[in-house]
């Protein structure tokens, strides 16, 4: 009979998203189970510290992290880390799981991985980099502006005005660098612009401002692989809210 092969499941993490990836992590861990693949669930707390247990998801859930074992991940452990373990899955939403910086944790210690690599999804994560592309690409987008935190702070009755000229109301306000709707809003009259823009920098030091697209429809769908990519049936999100968000 031939070995199972061990998964190590990563969650949770330092970024806003983090009980977003526990609910992931939860799909991902059942679904490997089902499929006959030996699961390890490694944490990682909102302040960064890694653990590992059999019950880590469910004590990561409810805040109870004192009975779990610690991961270290010092330079002359690397593997012994994570023994043992043929692949990891990162179930890591947002900063530190998506942007490219755990990939290269896992590239500078030669660990497999599933998902994008360093460069892709470090200019995924970014909407300001992705646009960029896209705009290279020569592919079809709303309106849109940037800005930083530094910028917004030295001159925000500048920043509003540009908001207003550009790209009118409704607009959106995102921060760069963050998933699932976290600290995005919808703003609908310039006197909601600065309440906007601050929720969104409490999330990144980089800001995207984008014009509303009338009854726009949104459709997603997911790509695997490298050489022979396999793409999924596209699927329309339908919104019970003004717009999708977790």
């Amino acid at each position: 009979m031939s070995k199972k092969v061990r998964v190590g499941v990563i969650f949770g993490g330092r970024s806003g998203e983090h009980e977003v990836s526990l609910v992931s992590a939860r799909n991902v861990i059942a679904a490997l189970k089902e499929s006959g693949y030996s699961v390890v669930p490694i944490g990682i707390t909102k302040e960064g510290a890694w653990l590992t247990g059999a019950q880590s998801l469910q004590m990561l859930t409810a805040g109870k992290t004192t009975n779990l074992k610690p991961v270290l991940l010092k330079p002359e452990a690397k593997r012994a880390a994570i023994s043992g373990i043929d692949i990891v899955f990162p179930v890591l939403h947002g900063p530190y799981g998506e942007d490219g910086t755990i990939q290269g944790l896992f590239e500078m210690l030669n660990i497999p991985y599933v998902g994008c690599g360093v460069n892709a999804s470090a200019a995924a994560m970014d909407k300001f980099t992705s646009k960029m592309i896209f705009e290279s690409a020569g592919l079809p987008q709303v309106p849109y502006l940037h800005s930083t935190v530094h910028e917004y702070k030295k001159n925000p009755a500048k920043i509003h005005k540009e908001i207003e000229r550009k790209l009118g109301m409704p607009c959106f306000v995102k921060p760069a660098n963050m998933g699932s709707s976290v600290g995005v809003s919808k703003v609908h009259k310039s006197a909601d612009l600065a309440a906007a823009i601050h929720l969104a920098l409490r999330f990144d030091t980089s800001l995207i401002i984008e014009k509303s697209a009338h009854e726009a429809r949104e459709i997603e769908c997911a790509v695997l692989g490298n050489e022979e990519p396999k793409a999924s049936v596209p699927a329309e999100i339908v919104p019970n809210n003004e717009f999708y968000d977790y």
